[in-house]
């Protein structure tokens, strides 16, 4: 599991099944993150999620929420080279807003073995 808690005004996009608790205060929407054709691209070539969840914390104190994912294993903050990072589908978790998920091509050998999807 991973703790996460967000300042006032502050905003998370999370993929949808990984919230596991939330203080109350806290509001979750759905999105579709960076636009219909980026998560449709993601849907079908990534198998990714199409919408995501945005939690956002209007209050005016911190609040906490809890994250997970069904594999086993451990969730890590990670910081983001500039030129971002190659993940397989099924790793992501969240990510803050400025971080722009999309499909790219890789090579024919990564398209066999599933890994498109790049952050």
């Amino acid at each position: 599991m991973l703790a996460v808690t967000l300042k006032p005004k502050e905003r998370l996009y999370i993929n949808p099944g990984s919230l596991i608790s939330m203080d109350g205060g806290l509001v979750v929407s759905r999105v579709c993150g960076g636009g219909w054709l980026r998560a449709l691209a993601r849907f079908l070539l990534g198998k990714e999620n199409l919408m995501v969840n945005a939690i956002h914390n209007p209050s005016d104190q911190p609040l906490s929420f809890t994250l997970g994912k069904a594999l086993p294993g451990n969730l890590t903050r990670l910081d983001l080279p500039k030129n971002g990072i190659v993940i397989n589908p099924g790793v992501h978790v969240a990510h803050t807003s400025g971080v722009n998920m999309g499909v790219y091509w890789l090579g024919l050998s990564s398209w066999w073995g599933g890994r498109v999807y790049s952050v």
